[in-house]
């Protein structure tokens, strides 16, 4: 049996107490195929964890006997912990794989902005704003204040 994501590539599935990941080494357009998108081939490893819970470590240990190149091991290793943790995530919510993708996404974005990693010109530009208003109403109320008395 095989899983696949949005993209057409092979996603791990957990079956019979046991996490089976695919690690994709090589694709390619199949030939003679006039679809839209083109249909692809992928050549894959399947690595097999007899753990509900997988690790990094536990991968690239697996890996290991196949030597496959490091930077496509370590790319492949980051996407099937991804799709692992959301399989897991959206059993419990009930989310599809679309709206985690897309809440994570927010979930991240909004951190960083949080957090000044991005410089967002519409959020530095609303914050501006205010704090100019804020400071003519300040003015506005100490003139008022000073008529007063």
């Amino acid at each position: 049996m095989n899983y696949f994501i949005e993209d057409g590539s092979p996603a791990p599935y957990f079956t019979e107490g046991k996490w089976i990941i695919p690690i994709v080494v090589s694709s390619s357009i199949a030939p003679n195929q006039l679809t839209n998108p083109p249909a692809v081939n992928y050549e894959t490893i399947k690595l097999e964890v007899e753990s509900y819970e997988v690790t990094q470590n536990d991968l690239e240990a697996l890996a290991v006997p196949y030597n496959i190149d490091s930077s496509v091991l370590s790319a492949e290793i980051l996407r099937n912990l991804y799709h692992i943790q959301m399989q897991k995530d959206t059993a419990v919510t009930g989310e599809t794989p679309r709206q985690y993708s897309l809440r994570k996404a927010i979930e991240h974005r909004v951190s960083a902005i949080e957090s000044d990693e991005i410089s967002d010109d519409a959020v530095s530009n609303a914050l501006l704003t205010l704090l100019g208003s804020l400071n003519s109403r300040v003015t506005a109320l100490e003139n008022l204040n000073q008529v007063n008395n």
